[in-house]
Order: C-alpha cells, then sequence, then structure tokens
C-alpha cells in the first residue's frame, strides 16, 4: 500500500510540475532552467574537486564547450521572440504589438473602463463599447479599427452605429523614438536595418494581403522618418 501512495504521489507532483511548466510564462522558466543548469553544473564541479578529480573537471568543461553555443540558442528560444521581433504603436487608450514571426496582433488597454485588459481576451461586444468609449481619441479609434478589421474582418462595421464610426483627424508628427518602436528596432539601427524591418513588416501589413491601410501608412511614414524624407 505504501509504495502505492507513494507512486500516486510521484505521479500528481509529476502533473503539477508539467502543469505548471505549460503555464508558466516562457522568460521566466528560460531564467529558472538557466540558473538551475548553472546550479547543478556547479555542485558538480565542487563534488569533483572534494573528491579530488582535478582531472574530471577539466574533462567535464572541455566537454562542454561544444554545447555552450546551443544551449544558449536552447535557453534563448524558451523565451519566445525578442523585443526586435515586435512593432509597437502607442496611443492614449491602447499600446498595440504586431508579432513579426506570426503576423498576430494585439493591444493592451492602457485607461478606462477596460485598464488593464488585453484585446484578443474580449469579445466582440466589450470592443464595441471601448469603440465608443474611445471615439475621441483619432489615434485610439484608429488603432482598435485596425486590429478589429485583422482579427474580425470588415463585417463588424456592419453590426456598429456609422454614425460613431469616423477616424478624426490624424496625431501629431511622428518623432524618431515612435518610428524606432513601429518598425520593432533599437535605436540607433542603421539603415539596412530599417529598410528591411519596413519590409517584412509590410510583407504582413500591406492592405492588399488582408493587412491594416492605416497601420501600412504608420509603418511607411516610420521608414521616412527614420531615413530623413
Amino acid at each position: 500500500m505504501s509504495w502505492f501512495l507513494m507512486g500516486v504521489a510521484v505521479l500528481f507532483f509529476l502533473l503539477a510540475g508539467l502543469w505548471a511548466i505549460a503555464n508558466a510564462d516562457p522568460e521566466k522558466l528560460a531564467r529558472i532552467a538557466k540558473w538551475v543548469f548553472v546550479t547543478l553544473l556547479v555542485l558538480l564541479v565542487l563534488t569533483l574537486v572534494v573528491r579530488g578529480g582535478f582531472h574530471l573537471v577539466w574533462l567535464l568543461m572541455f566537454g562542454l564547450l561544444p554545447w555552450i553555443g546551443r544551449l544558449r540558442n536552447i535557453f534563448k528560444g524558451m523565451k519566445g521572440p525578442s523585443a526586435g521581433q515586435f512593432a509597437e504603436v502607442k496611443s492614449d487608450y491602447l499600446h498595440m504589438r504586431l508579432d513579426q514571426v506570426q503576423g498576430e496582433m494585439d493591444g493592451y488597454v492602457l485607461k478606462g473602463a477596460f485598464e488593464g485588459r488585453y484585446l484578443n481576451q474580449m469579445d466582440l461586444a466589450d470592443c464595441m463599447a471601448l469603440r465608443r468609449e474611445i471615439d475621441g481619441d483619432a489615434r485610439s479609434v484608429q488603432l482598435l479599427e485596425s486590429y478589429l478589421d485583422k482579427t474580425h474582418g470588415p463585417d463588424w462595421r456592419d453590426g456598429f452605429d456609422s454614425s460613431d464610426r469616423h477616424a478624426g483627424q490624424a496625431a501629431g508628427a511622428m518623432s524618431r523614438q515612435e518610428a524606432f518602436k513601429i518598425l520593432g528596432l533599437s535605436e540607433g539601427a542603421g539603415e539596412e536595418e530599417i529598410r528591411k524591418a519596413h519590409r517584412e513588416l509590410m510583407k504582413q501589413m500591406h492592405p492588399d494581403r488582408g493587412g491594416s491601410g492605416y497601420l501600412a501608412a504608420k509603418i511607411n511614414e516610420a521608414k521616412d522618418v527614420l531615413l530623413g524624407r
């Protein structure tokens, strides 16, 4: 009976561990895995030193050298896409992010009744309510409508009162800092990096390919700002 209970306990903790890993934040999981690996490696080295196995320590170090690059790539992959693989646009109400690898768009509500919510966690009715709430902010309206066009197609407009729907006048001139964020680049990126990021984003966001006309215009504007046009 004791072996049976022990087996049930081990199975329970194993399943709980797998569930925790599956639902953990990838970046935190990668950080934990890296520290566990380093800790185990240090303990192994200390054990070998205490037992007088200095030659084994050197063999271990030489044996690990070819794996250092691979392990670094594994830990990097566990974190998911890096900051440079996201294009970001921000308004008073919304912080939008486009995954340049997957082509997926999401946004975070910065203030108002839906503050702290992600758009992909909101149903269409909530998005419509948010659309009405931000009506006075033209930039936020354009961002939200671009998101809805991409995720729900143009049909969402049929259920929305046309008298409530207008983009308004464009916001002020784009800054270089904002342009770098839109293209998903770090400040100081060179001309080649700017052109490459612009090309990749336009492949996904061009209106002819089902993308957002507004975001495509912002991407073009960002390139022009950074290249001094």
